[in-house]
């Protein structure tokens, strides 16, 4: 005999066997648990809605019964399908808008801007340093090339007028040392000791001997101008002959009455 039950939440009527009786199945409708009243109460009341069926939550470790699956389709009774909301009546979702749909994401941080590398610091640097920069530079320059002319040329003149000076010297003069007499042939062919033989190369020159050289081929160029004046310029010898290297501005103005004096005023 199957036992008639009711839904109290959908009113979907089913039938059950009589061994699921006193236990709980799953609703087909509300998918909701309806607890299966024993066969002896259906004895005592005949009418299934008058029974006081309810549906109560579902307990954990209860045991359920999928009445699909033991049910056949024709033992059950067909129900009205859930009919849809009123139209006053709305859901969650579609009472509360997704706000968030229409709004742009948030820009991102500006990056901070690369920092400027070491040489663009000379850029803002003022006109009155560059000009000092460059006034330096071209000095430096000046003062090198001077000085490389001035020892390319004055090292040929003054090592000929240091030569010609010592032949008109004697030899003790020379050598700076007293003449001493030659008894033994250890002194060699000259009789004196120091000397150097004939063909023999001399010794190399000393640094202060060639400052000196470079101070006797510097020369004062006097040129009188006005009565009373004077332009004074310098140069340096060049040529055995007495050639005087010096800058044009210095002679432009010369005449005959220009003098040339040697490093000791002669």
């Amino acid at each position: 005999m199957a036992i008639l039950v009711q839904c109290p939440l959908c009113g979907v009527r089913l039938k059950a066997p009589e061994q699921y009786g006193g236990r709980r199945v799953k609703c087909p409708g509300c998918k909701g648990v309806v607890q299966i009243p024993p066969p002896e109460a259906i004895g005592a009341n005949d009418s299934p809605g008058n029974s006081g069926l309810y549906c109560p939550p579902k307990a954990p470790g209860s045991e359920a019964v999928e009445v699909d699956s033991t049910l056949p389709w024709s033992q059950k009774e067909p129900h009205p399908q859930a009919s849809p909301a009123s139209g006053g009546e709305e859901s969650f979702s579609e009472s509360f808008p997704d706000r968030t749909s229409g709004l742009r994401p948030p820009p991102l941080p500006n990056a901070s801007p690369p920092a400027l590398p070491a040489s663009s610091a000379l850029a803002g640097l003022p006109i009155w340093g560059w000009i000092l920069v460059a006034s330096a530079l071209s000095g430096l320059i000046g003062g090198l090339v001077v000085y490389a002319s001035l020892k390319l040329s004055a090292g040929p003149s003054s090592r000929t007028l240091t030569a010609q000076a010592d032949k008109a010297k004697p030899p003790s003069a020379s050598s700076g040392y007293p003449k001493q007499a030659g008894g033994s042939g250890d002194h060699g062919a000259s009789g004196s000791e120091g000397q150097p033989r004939p063909g023999q190369p001399t010794a190399p020159r000393t640094p202060a001997k060639s400052v000196r050289d470079i101070l006797d081929a510097v020369v004062k160029i006097e040129m009188p101008t006005e009565p009373g004046k004077m332009s004074i310029g310098a140069g340096f010898l060049i040529d055995p002959r007495g050639w005087v290297a010096t800058n044009y501005h210095v002679i432009r103005e010369a005449s005959s009455a220009t003098r040339v004096r040697l490093f000791d005023g002669t």
